[in-house]
C-alpha cells in the first residue's frame, strides 16, 4: 500500500448544501480536511462513525475504534454546509380564502417572499431529508419543502389577519410584525428536520385587484379617510382664523363682545331695523360671555371652551 497521504475534502465546482465525496475506500493514512461552514459525516461499512466539524482529522488517529479495522475498509463521507443560505424565495401556490376582518367580505389573497435557512444538525438532516443522496442543493431542499411551506403559511397567514383583525388595505404597513410571527410559527416545523429559520420575510400580500367587491370597498375605504382628513383640514384652518381674530383684537384693543355688538349693529342697519330694537339687541350681546380665543357663546360659570377647548379665567 502506498504510503502517500490521501486527503479528502469538499472539492465540487457548485455551491451545494450537501455533496458525496466520490471516494469510497478509506486507507488507514486518508485525512479528512473540513473547512469553515461545513460538517462531515462519515459512515464505515454503512454505519454512522462520526459528524467531523471544521478541521483535519486522520481518522485512524482520531478514532480508536477502527483499529481493528483493515488498511482499506468502505465507507462514505458527506460534506454538509451549515452555512446560512440566504434569499430563498417562497410563494403560496394558490388562494388563501377567508374574510375581510374590518368590512367582513369574502376575499382571496397570496403571498410570496424570501427566507434564510440553516443546517444547525448534520445527522438529523441526514437522516430526514438528504438519506443518501449525492448531492443536494438549495433549490432540491425548497422544492422538499414547498408542500410543508404552502400549507403552514396559509393557515397561519389566515389565522393572524383573522386575530388581529388587519384591514386589507392597511396590511402592507404590517408585513414586518407578520413576518415576525410567521418565522416563529414555522420555525418548529423545519427544526424537526435539522434545520433552522433564521429569517423569514412576507415581502408581498396578493391582493383581489380587479375583484368587483374588493373594488368597491376599496373605494369605501378610502373615501372615508379622505372625508376625515378633510375635516380636520377644515378645523385646523378654523382654528387659525380663530386665534387670528383673537390677535388682531388684542392689538387693535377691542373685546369680542364689542366685536360681535359691531356685527349685530352692523346688519340691522342693513335691514333698516328700528333704532331702539337695535338697542335692546346690542345690549344682550353685551351681556354675553364669550371664549376670548374663538369666540363662542359661553355660561358665565363655564371653565373651559365647549369649542376651542382654552381654559377660562
Amino acid at each position: 500500500m502506498s504510503n502517500t497521504i490521501n486527503v479528502v475534502k469538499y472539492e465540487s465546482n457548485e455551491n451545494l448544501l450537501v455533496w458525496k465525496h466520490p471516494m469510497d475506500k478509506m486507507y488507514e493514512s486518508t485525512d479528512i480536511v473540513v473547512q469553515e461552514a461545513q460538517e462531515a459525516i462519515v459512515l464505515v461499512n454503512g454505519h454512522l462513525l462520526d459528524v467531523y466539524k471544521t478541521g483535519r482529522y486522520c481518522i485512524h488517529r482520531e478514532e480508536k475504534r477502527l483499529f481493528s479495522l483493515p488498511t482499506i475498509y468502505d465507507c462514505s463521507i458527506f460534506f454538509i454546509n451549515t452555512g446560512e443560505q440566504m434569499e430563498i424565495k417562497w410563494g403560496t401556490d394558490s388562494q388563501i380564502e377567508l374574510l375581510e376582518p374590518t368590512y367582513g367580505f369574502p376575499m382571496q389573497i397570496g403571498a410570496s417572499g424570501q427566507m434564510s435557512l440553516r443546517v444547525f444538525d448534520s445527522q438529523l438532516f441526514m437522516n430526514h431529508v438528504v438519506g443518501y443522496q449525492k448531492s443536494l442543493s438549495t433549490k432540491e431542499l425548497t422544492t422538499k419543502f414547498r408542500a410543508l411551506l404552502n400549507m403552514k403559511v396559509k393557515t397561519y397567514l389566515a389565522k393572524i389577519i383573522k386575530d388581529e383583525k388587519l384591514n386589507i388595505f392597511e396590511i402592507d404597513e404590517h408585513l414586518q410584525d407578520i413576518s415576525t410571527v410567521l418565522q416563529a410559527l414555522l420555525h418548529p416545523h423545519f427544526e424537526e428536520y435539522g434545520l433552522a429559520l433564521d429569517n423569514f420575510y412576507v415581502m408581498t400580500i396578493a391582493k383581489p385587484d380587479g375583484d368587483a367587491r374588493y373594488e368597491q370597498y376599496k373605494e369605501l375605504h378610502f373615501r372615508k379617510y379622505a372625508d376625515i382628513e378633510n375635516a380636520k383640514i377644515r378645523q385646523e384652518v378654523e382654528l387659525i382664523d380663530s386665534q387670528t381674530r383673537a390677535q388682531k383684537r388684542v392689538q387693535e384693543g377691542y373685546t369680542i363682545q364689542q366685536e360681535k355688538m359691531w356685527e349685530v349693529a352692523s346688519k340691522m342697519v342693513d335691514k333698516k331695523v328700528p333704532a331702539f330694537v337695535e338697542a335692546e339687541t346690542i345690549a344682550l350681546v353685551d351681556k354675553q360671555y364669550c371664549c376670548p380665543n374663538c369666540g363662542t357663546v359661553l355660561q358665565p360659570q363655564a371653565k373651559f371652551c365647549y369649542e376651542c377647548g382654552m381654559k377660562q379665567e
